[in-house]
């Protein structure tokens, strides 16, 4: 089951953006390999929305469930475009995810964030998009950037990546039927 999965594209995605996490991976096994099963034992779909598995195609399903194993890791950020997000919340869940520690610096045996996330930078009024292109300017530097999931509803899913990862992960969101791009262009 596992290598079959590992072949696939979300699995791919998943892979890189939660940087190989292996209980991603086999959540992300699971729902690519055993779908229906899958999804009838995870309530995030209804959450969704999505209450019967043969109204949608498996391909949905599948990046869906990527998506929410990705949230529930706390690789990517989730928030509803149409309510006006609030800077702060905006910046603590988004320099709070996984991938924010990429570029790691050691002092005291202790992990920190190099990342920087200051407020100082945005304008309040602003809106998400515009947010996101100002933190890809900031981390441009670090070679980083805000990357964004689209999965076709009022949402934004965002998370912190490394720029040279992103044509890799717009390939695999291709192969898959869906799209990734930086979050300012959702």
């Amino acid at each position: 089951m596992a290598n079959l999965a590992q072949e696939h594209p979300i699995y791919k995605l998943a892979a890189e953006i939660s940087h190989n996490d292996e209980e991603i991976l086999k959540d992300i096994s699971a729902c690519i390999c055993e779908t229906k099963k899958y999804f009838k034992e995870h309530r995030e779909y209804e959450w969704r929305g999505m209450e019967n598995f043969d109204d949608y195609e498996e391909s949905e399903v599948r990046w869906i469930g990527m998506v929410d194993v990705l949230f529930e890791g706390n690789y990517v950020y989730e928030c509803d475009y149409k309510y006006k997000e609030e800077l702060e919340d905006f910046l603590i869940q988004l320099g709070g995810l996984n991938g924010s520690f990429y570029i790691l610096e050691r002092r005291n045996g202790r992990r920190y964030n190099t990342l920087p996330l200051e407020e100082d930078w945005f304008d309040e009024e602003g809106d998400i998009s515009t947010w996101c292109a100002i933190i890809d300017e900031k981390w441009a530097e670090y070679q980083m950037c805000v990357g964004g999931i689209d999965i076709d509803s009022d949402s934004y899913v965002m998370f912190p990546c490394a720029l040279d990862s992103l044509a890799k992960l717009q390939k695999y969101a291709e192969q898959s039927g869906y799209s990734i791009d930086y979050a300012r262009n959702l």
